[in-house]
């Protein structure tokens, strides 16, 4: 059973519409939610099975979401134990007095953990100058969340469940976010008491980690198919693989071609085959 504290990616008002519904629920980690009123009192549940129900139905995608809800959910009452049985429902919302949301209880599905990965989140961020001196880059908003909140939440949609943060720069703020966060992965931080250097957290994490392990770096943004990018490491038994994308770069950075690996080149050059 897996519980969200973080509810407001989960609630959607009474008007809105069941096209914005389905656009989140494209980038949600679970496409899952509450329909409020406009005191916020949950008057429904949606999910994508209710959606293609109702577009069977007739319904349009630019009708409000209660043409879909499911106006008669199950839901526990808040400080009541959660029954045994309840794996059978999609999610179980955990209402206080006033119907309002407090959490969220998603039965586990039994979904495999993809492996351990490490996301790098200890760099200064200096060429950012003064955006990042109170800030650690990772922590910085893009589209209303944390650039580390869309790396986690990709982790999470390939079924990545144990996650390493490493830290150094503004430690204490990292670590405050991943406290507060909820989701399915299980995350340690792993901090630095000094500069590492590059992948030097790589040194401090457990024994215990010997599977295939993804590194990633903390303000890296994506859409690479990790299940995919595991398989393919996997299928070929290779020692390491680096995903590497065509573009055009110019600066200090490495530079990649398949089946090979080049030194960084030097500044002014380009490379239509270069990556960073």
């Amino acid at each position: 059973m897996q519980t969200y504290g973080r509810i407001e990616p989960f609630l959607y008002t009474d008007e809105t519409s069941v096209r914005e519904v389905l656009e989140r629920f494209n980038t949600s980690m679970l496409p899952i939610g509450c329909v409020v009123d406009s005191d916020r009192r949950v008057i429904g549940t949606v999910t994508d099975g209710d959606i293609r129900r109702g577009i069977l139905r007739g319904v349009e995608l630019d009708q409000p979401i209660v043409e879909c809800m499911n106006s008669a959910p199950y839901v526990v009452r808040d400080g009541e134990p959660v029954p045994t049985g309840v794996a059978r429902y999609d999610f179980v919302p955990i209402l206080d007095d006033e119907r309002r949301l407090v959490r969220l209880h998603v039965p586990s599905q039994g979904t495999a953990d993809r492996g351990p990965c490490l996301v790098m989140a200890g760099g200064f961020g200096s060429r950012m100058g003064e955006i990042t001196r109170d800030t650690p880059k990772p922590l910085l908003p893009l589209q209303g969340e944390p650039i580390l909140e869309h790396i986690l939440r990709h982790l999470e949609q390939s079924d990545h469940r144990t996650v390493f943060v490493s830290t150094f720069h503004l430690s204490d703020r990292i670590e405050a976010f991943v406290e507060k966060r909820s989701g399915p992965a299980n995350i340690s931080i792993v901090r630095e008491t000094e500069k590492l250097g590059t992948a030097g957290a790589l040194s401090l994490l457990p024994e215990s980690v010997t599977a295939p392990l993804v590194v990633m770096n903390g303000d890296l943004l994506t859409q690479i198919d990790l299940r995919a990018f595991r398989d393919y490491h996997a299928r070929h038994d290779l020692d390491g693989t680096i995903a590497v994308a065509r573009q055009r770069a110019r600066g200090r950075c490495g530079a990649g071609r398949w089946g090979r690996y080049r030194r960084p080149f030097r500044p002014g050059r380009s490379f239509a085959d270069a990556t960073n």
